[in-house]
């Protein structure tokens, strides 16, 4: 087999088919990030731990699956009313409803509570105003599911739309860091993170093409993964001269990397039979996205000043982590009984 023939092989790996593993994973390295470098910054752990403090990139795994998932959504049905009714099911309970009662919980706790606060927080617009990154995700993906069936539409005119959209984000994002860099500060976290996406939909179209890549389309996105893991690579070395620039290249390099790690995954979960675990947290990874960042907030508040020893951060850690999986598995059984749109299955 020549070398264009296995790259070929590789990039038609089936994400679709393994999402919800993969969204698992993702969910649980996320989680792990969340409970225990987020939590207590000063406790190291041997060798794993410098695993876990990557937990961010499961950030880049999700957004990739997502777009991915958008495209095939869409290109099944063809119906844009259909497409928001869905995404609206998904994520409306979520993040109103717990999103809701977190910020009430919260509120009387750190004595915040009011209800201009409790709307600007539970919202979102604390995120895009203030920089409030506590449900930031939730905020900037209902943006995205806004917008996607526009940047279908553009990408089903010609798949070099796509493109061209990354490389207006890419010089979006430096401008606003240099002209607005309190503005970029707030929200890099989330506009940074838009190309992957948005790769997501274009190997999406690939895939849904019914005919083998060519070699355009083949140079393109190993382009990117070669390009972007290079960045990735280098952005600790910017880190002391210019930091904006050196987080930058780090948000872009983990958009090769997810890639990477992604058909890694794929390869796995098609030769190991060890999925049960990552599909289940798969199909409650934004409830236990959620809950985990709350219960941690919470928690924080708590042991922000106090000297805990190490195994005693360990048990609090595992604690939260194995609480709201619990919760979170509680809340979706709950959330799956709230319908706000009507629709039919296809």
């Amino acid at each position: 087999m020549t070398i264009k023939n296995r790259l070929n092989q590789i990039l038609n790996l089936s994400f679709n088919k393994y999402r919800m593993e993969l969204m698992g994973f993702a969910t649980i390295w996320i989680g792990l990030m969340h409970v225990f470098p987020e939590l207590f910054p000063d406790v190291e752990i041997p060798i794993i731990g410098k695993i876990i403090e990557r937990g961010n990139l499961g950030v880049e795994i999700f957004l990739f699956l997502s777009g991915y998932g958008l495209y095939c959504s869409l290109n099944k049905t063809n119906n844009v009313v259909l497409f928001y009714k869905k995404r609206a099911n998904r994520i409306l309970g979520a993040w109103l409803i717990l999103g809701s009662l977190y910020w009430i919980i919260f509120g009387i706790l750190s004595k915040r509570i009011g209800i201009t606060w409790l709307i600007y927080n539970a919202s979102g617009l604390s995120f895009w105003g203030s920089g409030v990154t506590t449900i930031w995700y939730v905020s900037y993906i209902f943006i995205i599911y806004l917008l996607y069936p526009l940047v279908y539409i553009a990408q089903h005119k010609t798949s070099s739309s796509v493109l061209v959209i990354i490389c207006g984000i890419v010089l979006i994002n430096c401008t606003l860091s240099v002209v607005k860099s309190d503005i970029y500060s707030n929200i890099e976290i989330a506009i940074t993170r838009t190309p992957i996406f948005l790769i997501g939909s274009y190997i999406a179209q690939i895939h849904n093409s019914k005919q083998e890549s060519t070699d355009k389309m083949l140079l393109i996105v190993w382009s990117y993964v070669l390009l972007t893991s290079f960045l990735f690579i280098i952005s600790p070395i910017l880190q002391d001269s210019n930091h904006n620039i050196a987080v930058m290249l780090y948000r872009y390099g983990g958009g090769g990397i997810s890639i990477i790690l992604l058909m890694m995954l794929t390869v796995v979960f098609q030769k190991v039979n060890m999925n049960v675990p990552f599909v289940y947290y798969g199909k409650v990874s934004l409830e236990f996205y959620l809950i985990s960042v709350f219960i941690r907030n919470i928690v924080s508040l708590y042991v922000s000043e106090v000297t805990l020893t190490f195994f005693l951060c360990i048990i609090i850690s595992l604690s939260i982590f194995f609480l709201s999986t619990i919760v979170a598995n509680i809340c979706k059984r709950i959330l799956d009984r709230i319908v706000f749109f009507n629709v039919t299955n296809n």
